[in-house]
């Protein structure tokens, strides 16, 4: 009997004891689990802080968004621009509500595209301020939810550096313009000035007859409406225009050949323009177009310098193509050469001297 009370008890305690290492061996298996767990929150805690910081270092603003458009992260360039405290302000909210109403178009089909290249539109700071900015965003893929990363540049001072230049650009442009308008006057000053002649000769001779006093009234009234045209086509491109409106391209074309068709015409170049239709209207900045055109036949008078021929020419032809209101100008100066037909409308390109252009009137 002790020999099986015995036999029994150590089973017993066979048992215990393993179940004693069982337990133990759970323990460390958990607390190993709980360690790793931990290690591995921290370490996502890191990744993200390490994802924020590096959001936090771009300047420029970037937004994380979900597939409706509400605001997921942005980061500290954001938070700056929008003017607000931390991003809990931001987040949340839809990404229209930072932008003018005038913008939601563009920016609804700018956002609905898998991929979008850089696309300028102006965002909403406040109440009172909208900034010009260029934006490109792409959609990706995490835990299975479709979400929008959008990179957004403030391009404030590239814009006042810009209007600066045009602004420089034009300014060069009206003393060229200063230079056409006495060409253009020229004529009816020396006709107006000979008319006088004409009556005080007549006059000194009593031979002034009504009939030819009222002719010649008639004419001076004529030279001087012309004057005074090519001074109101001045005055229009130095004011710029404050807001777009429909206007005729034959109009413009008329306007500019006041001002510089007396000085092509006294550099013996030839314009011939030809309307498809006088009614052909685009929307826009008149005088905006006006600086484009001007710009173009002063480089196309500029092209015949040094040319000697006896049929210079410049076509301007105004018509439709494929319901597109277009202007075509064509000299025969010799064409742009290859090498610089890619860089003609990039910024600040000019293949004039230092100096004489500033590269930024096509662009």
């Amino acid at each position: 009997m002790i020999s099986i009370f015995i036999f029994i008890l150590l089973n017993i305690l066979y048992f215990y004891n393993k179940q004693i290492k069982l337990k133990n061996s759970f323990k460390s298996m958990l607390e190993d689990r709980t360690l790793a767990l931990e290690k591995q929150n921290y370490d996502l805690q890191n990744a993200v802080k390490n994802f924020e910081d590096l959001l936090d270092a771009v300047t420029e603003i970037i937004i994380i968004s979900d597939k409706d458009n509400n605001i997921i992260d942005v980061n500290l360039a954001g938070i700056k621009i929008v003017g607000v405290d931390n991003k809990n302000q931001v987040i949340g909210r839809n990404i229209l509500e930072f932008l003018p109403e005038s913008e939601f178009e563009k920016v609804i089909e700018f956002l609905k595209k898998e991929f979008s290249p850089a696309l300028e539109m102006n965002i909403k700071i406040s109440d009172e301020k909208i900034i010009p900015v260029l934006a490109t965003g792409k959609n990706i893929i995490r835990d299975g939810e479709v979400m929008r990363i959008s990179t957004i540049l403030d391009i404030s001072e590239l814009k006042q550096k810009d209007e600066q230049l045009i602004q420089q650009s034009k300014l060069a442009q009206m003393g060229d313009m200063i230079s056409m308008i006495a060409h253009q006057w020229r004529q009816p000053l020396n006709a107006i000035s000979a008319t006088g002649i004409n009556l005080s000769l007549l006059s000194s001779m009593n031979m002034l007859e009504n009939e030819k006093v009222q002719e010649n009234s008639e004419f001076i009234q004529e030279q001087c409406q012309k004057m005074s045209s090519t001074i109101d086509t001045f005055i229009n491109f130095v004011k710029p225009a404050k807001e777009s409106k429909a206007f005729r391209l034959s109009h413009t074309i008329e306007a500019i050949m006041q001002i510089m068709g007396a000085q092509l015409s006294n550099h013996n170049i030839k314009v011939n323009i030809d309307v498809k239709n006088d009614n052909i209207s685009i929307v826009g900045y008149e005088d905006l177009l006006e600086q484009v055109i001007i710009n173009i036949l002063s480089n196309a008078k500029d092209a015949f310098d040094g040319i000697e021929s006896a049929n210079m020419f410049i076509n301007i032809k105004i018509y439709m193509k494929d319901d597109i209101p277009t202007i075509d100008i064509e000299d025969n100066a010799g064409g742009i050469p290859e090498n610089t037909r890619d860089k003609m409308f990039n910024p600040y390109f000019t293949t004039k001297e230092q100096g004489k252009g500033t590269g930024i009137g096509l662009y």
